[in-house]
């Protein structure tokens, strides 16, 4: 008798509890030090972990490196998934209809992961009642790092992907967090069964950002369960590129073109509009514009003002393009309509 409950925790061990998507695009290497970090966690054997790396149309040798872990690694459940619609959405979604684990797990394909993030996850998950979290994420900055914006951090979470509120493990308060991010999440399987997956017309690959901020604004609103998981860490890297203005102006305007197209560009049809920009926007622009010239001494309130200068922008160019995509649709049904009469 006692070697039969024997074998049968060993058999629940194997049994996929946990399903851990990473989707890539063309990140060979970084995706490398991602999985190496991954494979040395411990306590590995009784979280019953299935590793999916969706190939969102990678040209680089990704398959290749997937193939030689699972090579590496006979013991662990490693699956290659492509998808070739472009997009990371596309590439989540797919892999998570061919998710076997009841809990799924998100990584960004650069991320570093603490040795014992596994387990404390694996603790969390046991111990939690919840139906989605957010672990901590921490940018990594290099040595030549930009010291005034590094110190800033706190105004450039998204463009930095920080998502870091202490060491503690705690509901999760929108009034004090910003929405969860997908480079640590941690989503119960019947969520997307019930809500749906990630917005297509979102996030990298689609021209804008946001696809994890909108499926978290949908949970919130349907009042599910979020943390945050302190516990949890994984490292991002903060690349040196990137610590530049002129990014930072691009990653805002994206995320402002988000904060429109993910309403389709709907607006409330009593809203003024100028050349199809809404009048209240374009005031805040001019607003915003003056702020960021006044505050050129004050570097923190410099990089405040044009982190939401570029927002403002962004969901002005979104709301523009959708007005003249909206007459030239009014237009063509018009010569439609000309037609039909004349014939």
């Amino acid at each position: 008798m006692e070697r039969f409950l024997r074998e049968q925790v060993y058999k629940m061990s194997k049994q996929t509890k946990i399903s851990i998507i990473i989707a890539t695009y063309n990140r060979c290497k970084d995706l490398g030090v991602c999985l190496d970090s991954l494979f040395s966690q411990a306590a590995w054997d009784e979280c019953g972990v299935e590793v999916m790396v969706a190939d969102n149309n990678s040209s680089d040798g990704t398959k290749g490196l997937v193939r030689g872990y699972t090579d590496r690694f006979p013991d662990k459940k490693i699956r290659y998934l492509f998808e070739g619609r472009q997009g990371k959405s596309f590439a989540l979604n797919s892999a998570i209809k061919e998710a076997e684990g009841e809990i799924i797990v998100f990584l960004d394909d650069d991320v570093i992961l603490e040795r014992d993030w596994l387990k404390n996850l694996y603790q969390f998950i046991s111990s939690t009642d919840f139906d989605a979290a957010c672990g901590r994420i921490i940018p990594k900055f290099p040595p030549d790092s930009v010291k005034w914006l590094e110190d800033n951090v706190d105004l450039l979470r998204g463009p930095f992907v920080c998502y870091d509120y202490g060491p503690d493990i705690k509901p999760y308060d929108g009034r004090q967090m910003i929405p969860v991010m997908g480079a640590n999440l941690i989503v119960k399987r019947y969520l997307f069964d019930e809500l749906g997956g990630f917005n297509t017309k979102l996030g990298p690959g689609a021209g804008t950002f946001g696809d994890d901020t909108e499926i978290s604004i949908r949970w919130e609103k349907n009042h599910k369960r979020i943390y945050y998981v302190g516990t949890a860490i994984v490292w991002h890297p903060a690349v040196r590129e990137r610590m530049t203005l002129k990014y930072i102006a691009n990653w805002n305007m994206a995320y402002g073109k988000y904060t429109v197209v993910k309403d389709n560009g709907k607006l409330d049809p009593s809203v003024v509009r100028v050349a199809g920009i809404p009048r209240y926007l374009i005031r805040r622009i001019l607003e915003g514009a003056a702020r960021l010239a006044l505050s050129c001494f004050n570097r923190r309130e410099f990089l405040a003002s044009w982190v939401s200068l570029f927002r403002d922008i962004g969901a002005g160019k979104a709301y523009r393009r959708y007005y003249l995509a909206g007459n030239a649709g009014n237009q063509i049904k018009s010569r439609d309509a000309e037609c039909h009469k004349k014939n």
